[in-house]
């Protein structure tokens, strides 16, 4: 009987090594989707407008963006239909005063969403503040600080 011991630790062991390995896949292949619209706009020019779509490779009709301390019980947020873990995760980063997060709307249904550093992309700017649900060929423009507003031209 005793035997049997090490082939149970060697099983168990094996089980939580894979469910170990496939969660750190799962979080790191999210991390990169999110950084690559952080990455745009780290490169992107100040002073030139821009549209968020032109960073997209999928189709969207609209972006809503969550910067730090938004509260989120306004109506707009809380009619997003989108699942319950990102609405979690979006209640908890709007006290992370160093990201926005940007979601990514289509056929009424948030499809996606992306982390961007202040140092980055500042979107807590008070024209933000006042909307911050935007059709998604709506034009920013960052200043030299990085601060980013829309632009209407």
């Amino acid at each position: 009987m005793e035997n049997y011991k090490p082939a149970w630790k060697v099983f168990i062991t094996t089980i939580l090594a894979t469910i170990l390995f496939t969660s750190c896949n799962r979080d790191t292949a999210h991390l990169q989707q999110e950084t690559e619209l952080e990455l745009s706009l780290k490169q992107q020019q100040t002073e030139q407008a821009f549209t968020i779509k032109e960073y997209c490779k999928e189709e969207y009709d609209s972006l809503f963006i969550l910067s730090p301390y938004y509260y989120t019980r306004k109506q707009e947020f809380t009619s997003l239909v989108m699942p319950e873990k990102l609405r979690n995760e979006c209640e908890s980063a709007i006290y992370n005063e160093s990201i926005s997060t940007i979601l990514f709307i289509s056929n009424g249904k948030v499809q996606g969403h992306a982390v961007v550093k202040r140092v980055d992309a500042d979107f807590a700017t008070d024209d933000i503040e006042e909307n911050h649900l935007y059709p998604i060929e709506q034009k920013f423009i960052m200043d030299k600080g990085r601060n980013v507003h829309t632009y209407n031209e």
